[in-house]
């Protein structure tokens, strides 16, 4: 569980910022491996919930006359990865997950007050993940998501009050990924 944390950038009152990354970040992984499963065994990798909510992360910038090459990133991360690997012959392998959760998490950058701003990147994302996997011969495998939800997420980049704003790029994003195989 991954609750109420704060990851934050902020610049202010600055005349240039030039080739400077800020980055914000509130991450959480699991990840699970059985190797060698082989000779009638029995591998199982099993989470109960994985819950990240209420988690915020954040690049402000401020007050600036000058922002040029610049990367600003905000990103509420959580990743779980389940592997059972090499061999998993005569064997039962499973993976399971009952669930994954996301709520109530924010991802924001926000550039205000600028004369000018080039080359910047801006990016804000909150992003779930969940992979399982199954290497197989002749194996009873499985891989089982009870459910992976997302609710109530932001991602947001904000820029205002600009003169000019020039090869700026500005991407925000909420994404769910489940793979299985």
């Amino acid at each position: 569980v991954q609750t109420a944390n704060v990851a934050a950038v902020t610049n202010a009152a600055f005349i240039n910022q030039e080739d400077v990354t800020n980055s914000a970040e509130v991450e959480q992984e699991l990840e699970q491996v059985n190797h060698s499963c082989d000779e009638f065994a029995l591998c199982v990798n099993f989470v109960g919930a994985q819950v990240q909510a209420a988690n915020v992360a954040a690049v402000t910038n401020t007050l600036f006359v000058n922002q040029e090459d610049v990367t600003n990133s905000a990103e509420v991360e959580q990743e779980l990865q389940q592997v059972n690997d090499k061999d998993c012959n005569t064997a039962i392998c499973l993976n399971i997950v009952g669930v994954q959760t996301q709520d109530a998490n924010v991802a924001a950058v926000t550039n205000t007050l600028f004369v000018n701003q080039e080359d910047v990147d801006n990016s804000a994302e909150v992003e779930q993940e969940l992979e399982q996997y199954n290497n197989c011969e002749e194996a009873l495998c499985a891989n089982v998501v009870g459910a992976q939800a997302q609710a109530l997420n932001v991602a947001a980049v904000t820029n205002a009050a600009f003169v000019n704003q020039e090869d700026v790029d500005n991407s925000a994003e909420v994404e769910q990924e489940l793979e299985q195989s």
